[in-house]
């Protein structure tokens, strides 16, 4: 009589990859014979991570030690320390996740807000349990930024390494980009903002432009079709490259 007990590593592990979530999670759960085997699948464990986007988070990937942090509600958040010899790559990478998921929902997580104004007005804050909103507003209402023709939605896009945010209005002749550096989404520092109402009085798109590497790459206007919203070849594609970006600001702040 065939049972899983009896089947190969690589026939369980081929059994394990075509399975969804729940069904999988269930396979460890067979045997303990079935659950030996399954420990040593990397197959297996990466299925899982990709089911569960745990390759979307680099920092799950690593297995170097960080510091001590400091969650939202002041307790100590403890990286998972796990053996390397014991677990498989991936697996790691599975058992940091879950770890990751209850962190969230106990509460125990960092917490940061980007606001669009200067380097002099806390354009960034990671916000704490005991964080007064109240303190936070006169601090931001004294930006030349703040104003009421600003109070609008933004577009923004991110990779590992920037976010970059862009507000304007045509009416009130601003379009103003803002740039946080950040590793991985954490720990944001605001570089630079500046105001390119010159070089695209019609403000941006948000297909019309994304970061690239180092570099904010901007379509002209006219590679928009105003119909169907479809990106088009075009020539004059430009290309920022956010390093010199910075130091133009700074230069002519």
């Amino acid at each position: 009589m065939i049972t899983f007990d009896n089947l190969t590593v690589d026939c369980i592990e081929c059994v394990g990859c075509h399975l969804d979530y729940r069904t999988a999670i269930n396979l460890t759960l067979v045997s303990k014979t079935v659950r030996e085997k399954l420990l040593i699948c990397g197959r297996f464990w990466k299925h899982l991570c990709k089911i569960q986007e745990f390759t979307e988070h680099p920092v799950l990937k690593s297995d170097q030690a960080e510091d001590l942090q400091t969650t939202y509600d002041g307790q100590n958040l403890h990286p998972v320390v796990l053996d390397k010899e014991e677990q498989s790559y991936w697996r790691r990478i599975f058992l940091r996740g879950i770890e990751m998921k209850r962190n969230i929902h106990r509460g125990k997580y960092r917490y940061w807000r980007l606001y669009l104004t200067d380097k002099d007005h806390l354009p960034v804050k990671e916000l704490k349990c005991d964080t007064v909103q109240r303190d936070l507003k006169k601090i931001h209402t004294r930006s030349p930024k703040v104003e009421r023709s600003r109070r609008r939605r933004g577009e923004r896009c991110w990779n590992d390494e920037y976010f970059v945010a862009i507000q304007g209005r045509c009416s009130s002749r601003y379009t103003e980009v803002f740039v946080w550096k950040w590793f991985h989404g954490r720990n944001p520092q605001f570089l630079c903002s500046k105001d390119v109402y010159h070089m695209y009085p019609y403000g941006l798109f948000p297909t019309t432009f994304f970061i690239w590497s180092n570099y904010l790459v901007v379509l002209p206007r006219q590679a928009v079709s105003e119909t169907s919203h479809r990106i088009v070849p075009t020539r004059g594609i430009q290309c920022i490259l956010l390093a010199k970006f910075l130091t133009r600001s700074n230069r002519g702040s």
